[in-house]
């Protein structure tokens, strides 16, 4: 168990952005990962990143439609809008 301790404040040190703000990014990620998957299922394959409430959203949706639908939970949990990147399915 303290292994795990010490991984884990180490991992902590390189990171640059506070404690409170890594679990905040990691919210966000499952927060908009979780609602685009609730909203479309596995019509989409979208990853979602959050940086100091910026968030990357990249993968596979089906057409500009759902692609807007992303963005919008991303801007809707997250804050800030970093970029997007996706292909089209199909």
């Amino acid at each position: 168990m303290a292994a795990v301790g010490v991984g884990a404040a180490a991992l902590g040190y390189e990171d640059r952005r506070t404690s409170g703000a890594q679990i905040e990014d990691e919210g966000i990620e499952l927060r908009v990962s979780n609602r685009i998957s609730e909203r479309f299922g596995d019509k989409v394959h979208v990853d979602v990143t959050s940086y100091n409430r910026s968030v990357l959203l990249t993968g596979e949706v089906g057409d500009e439609k759902a692609v807007l639908a992303c963005m919008e939970e991303g801007l809707r949990h997250g804050g800030a809008f970093l970029a997007r990147r996706f292909g089209l399915k199909g």
